[in-house]
């Protein structure tokens, strides 16, 4: 745990791999890149290119406004000059439509301005009258994404001339909100992109609500001091709570990889988030996600350095009072992995005391007319009426302090 001003992270999640090839796709969806075969070879006989250890850096929680600091190894085995460029995705560019519905699909070209960017998300959503988020028949739009070619030159997109670049996976988008995104959108079209929202079932509104919001990679302002093949990372945190995430270009001749940077800042007994430009909001929960089967929803953690066991009261407020968001305090504890050995017979090897969450506070969520504790039914669980413990679109619920980092999550 990293709680001074600039003190080294001893031990971040550290993971080595073989040598990986950067494909530009955002950061934490590709990982460090795809598996390279022949630079791995290169590199295990010392022949030629840059070894990075660790691929992947996902830390500790760290203190807020503090800086955090990581080291990590290049060994270049190429005769090529190695150039760092810390990265992060920034938000530079937003556009909204309102649609109208008509109970069946629809289609629109997406803005051209719009798709020169590094990263493209495209959300859609719709308002409802009924204080519930219950799909009813499987309502909603899902969304996909075409590379339209203008085959015949008319300026019409026609079925035959497009081409699937984002599909939603099967049962997955069911809910009001469906999300889309695509990395360096005008290299990948043609004379345009189309988006389709299809339609599930009957609609309960008269307009589609769509988002375009366009990402670019820029420079992330951070410390790095190199000495030979030894570099340390000095990244200054802001004073709000939230997950953070960015990358590490390392590029030599025509080769390049990318380090993920993920970490989370905690504040002493308080949250405080703040709105960002970047991929990832931590004041923003993309609701209504519950849906039939109930499996999907939106998550956000905040952590929370607490000392001493105390119950604390937290309170939590949203803008959309058609919106239900369900909040959760956990706590560390400490779990004997050795005790699931069922046999008389010692066990094959010896299992230590893990750190694991225990659930000190939670909402409750209505199913039918009983209202039922969260996890009753297992982890994630969907509702079927709007509930809160004010009846308003504030929530409060009480739970206990224990030491330790405690995630508070909202879902």
């Amino acid at each position: 745990m990293h709680t001074g001003n600039s003190r080294p992270l001893k031990r971040p999640g550290i993971f080595s791999c073989p040598q990986l090839t950067d494909i530009d796709e955002e950061i934490f969806a590709q990982g460090s890149g795809i598996a390279n075969a022949k630079r791995a070879v290169e590199i295990a006989s010392g022949k030629d290119g840059v070894l990075v250890e660790p691929a992947l850096l996902v830390t500790s929680p760290v203190e807020a406004g503090s800086d955090l600091v990581f080291d990590f190894n290049i060994t270049n085995y190429s005769s090529e000059k190695i150039d760092l460029r810390p990265q992060t995705l920034i938000r530079d560019k937003r556009s909204e439509l309102t649609l109208k519905s008509s109970n069946k699909d629809i289609r629109f070209k997406l803005p051209k301005d719009m798709l020169d960017c590094d990263l493209l998300k495209i959300s859609s959503y719709y308002q409802r009258e009924a204080r519930s988020t219950k799909l009813e028949r499987y309502e909603g739009y899902d969304l996909y994404l075409y590379n339209w070619r203008d085959v015949n030159g008319d300026g019409e997109a026609q079925d035959a001339e497009l081409e699937a670049i984002v599909s939603p996976p099967r049962d997955m988008g069911l809910g009001f909100t469906s999300e889309a995104r695509i990395h360096n959108p005008y290299d990948r079209t043609n004379d345009g992109a189309v988006a389709i929202l299809r339609i599930r079932d009957k609609i309960e509104s008269d307009e589609i609500n769509v988002i375009l919001e366009g990402f670019n990679w820029k420079t992330w302002e951070i410390g790095m001091n190199l000495n030979g093949k030894h570099s340390r990372i000095s990244i200054p945190t802001t004073n709000t709570t939230g997950v953070y995430q960015g990358r590490i270009v390392v590029e030599y001749g025509k080769e390049r990889q990318c380090i993920p940077v993920s970490f989370s800042t905690y504040r002493h007994d308080e949250i405080r988030i703040n709105n960002t430009n970047e991929i990832y909001e931590n004041a923003k929960i993309y609701g209504r996600f519950e849906a039939e089967p109930s499996k999907f929803w939106d998550t956000r953690f905040y952590p929370i350095y607490h000392e001493g066991r105390d119950l604390a009261s937290i309170e939590v407020t949203w803008e959309d009072q058609d919106t239900d968001i369900d909040v959760y305090l956990y706590g560390q504890n400490t779990f004997n992995a050795s005790e699931i050995w069922p046999f008389p017979a010692m066990a094959p090897i010896d299992v230590p005391e893990r750190k694991v969450l225990k659930e000190n506070g939670r909402s409750t969520q209505v199913s039918g007319i009983n209202v039922l504790p969260y996890g009753d039914r297992g982890v994630g669980g969907s509702y079927n009426k709007f509930y809160t413990s004010t009846g308003k679109n504030r929530e409060i619920i009480t739970g206990e302090l224990t030491d330790g980092l405690e995630p508070d999550s909202l879902a």
